[in-house]
């Protein structure tokens, strides 16, 4: 697992793989690499989160957990009531 992805699940006190295949298919949520997309782009669909790179996941993840009241920031995790 890459420093990025590793750094998402120890702030977010989850443990999520990131795989390298395109995302049809994927039962349940995933995280995936899409070579289609730019490396800092990132895609959020029903069945996971999309990004070019491990930082595009990373950015994707953090919009997501962001759309969800998480606030994410240096050292903690804050849940938005």
């Amino acid at each position: 697992m890459s420093e990025a992805a590793q750094a998402l699940c120890r702030r977010l006190g989850i443990a999520l793989p990131i795989i390298q295949a395109p995302m049809a298919g994927v039962q349940g949520s995933a995280l995936t690499i899409d070579p289609s997309l730019d490396a800092q782009e990132f895609r959020i669909a029903t069945n996971g989160i999309a990004g070019g790179s491990d930082v595009g996941v990373l950015y994707g993840a953090y919009r997501y957990a962001e759309l969800l009241g998480v606030l994410v920031g240096r050292g903690a995790v804050v849940t938005v009531v």
